[in-house]
């Protein structure tokens, strides 16, 4: 595995995308990384990824998160856009040692989420939501 410096500060404020259930999104419920977590600034890819290898179907739930930073000191490695194989993702990865906590999560739709098993394609309508988090970051030094 390839080890990431993660050089750059993610500015006060901005918003990124993650898809799929990331934590217990009750409210005020918080999670301290001890990964990298992958987000993106583009919200449709993050509805891709909330729907791939069956997560929805698996969590019963399709789940976007809106990930706020609120510390101007906040690491993150945003990924190359143009001249790589998944640039169109706008991938920016979030460092270990952030903490994130849940500020609301509300029910937008339903929507038919599908899963193939056994040779057959099996569906079921599984909620929509969207989950507001903040993040922040704890002063962790990265070597």
């Amino acid at each position: 595995m390839r080890k990431v410096k993660f050089s750059k500060t993610l500015a006060n404020e901005q918003e990124l995308f993650h898809g799929g259930k990331l934590i217990d999104t009750k409210e005020n419920n918080k999670l301290t990384l001890s990964f990298p977590l992958s987000t993106t600034f583009d919200p449709v890819i993050a509805n891709i990824e909330a729907i791939h290898k069956d997560k929805a179907y698996d969590k019963g739930e399709l789940n976007i998160s809106i990930i706020t930073n609120k510390n101007s000191k906040a690491k993150c490695f945003p990924f190359r856009h143009k001249g790589t194989s998944f640039g169109h993702e706008k991938e920016v990865l979030i460092s270990s040692g952030a903490e994130l906590v849940v500020k609301e999560k509300k029910k937008i739709s339903e929507t038919t989420v599908y899963k193939h098993e056994n040779g057959k394609d099996i569906k079921k309508v599984v909620p929509v939501y969207i989950t507001k988090i903040v993040y922040t970051y704890n002063n962790i030094i990265y070597r």
